[in-house]
């Protein structure tokens, strides 16, 4: 599995791109238009947290309502694995 949100053609319009250095947990999609101002009872940035090894798909389904309510909002997905939860604390 990617570790990248790659858009069905008709289903998003938002291209998410792993963060730097968070592995396949982090992923952030940034709005296409960067110069728009955001209204003040908008958010700025929404934060989204995947649970327990959620598939890509399942995850879209809830960043493209946000993108609906807040195109102007960038997002970030935090994504959840078991293997982070039973990993011991020295191998960070």
């Amino acid at each position: 599995m990617s570790s990248t949100l790659s858009p069905p053609p008709k289903l998003l319009e938002r291209q998410f791109t792993p963060i730097q250095g968070s592995g396949k947990y982090g992923l952030v999609s940034y709005p296409f238009n960067k110069n728009t101002s955001i209204p003040d009872e908008e958010p700025e940035l929404i934060l989204i947290f995947g649970w327990m090894g959620a598939r890509v798909p399942h995850i879209q389904k809830y960043t493209e309502l946000y993108n609906k309510l807040y195109p102007s909002a960038t997002q970030i997905v935090v994504r959840s694995y078991e293997d982070f939860l039973y990993t011991n604390s020295t191998q960070f």
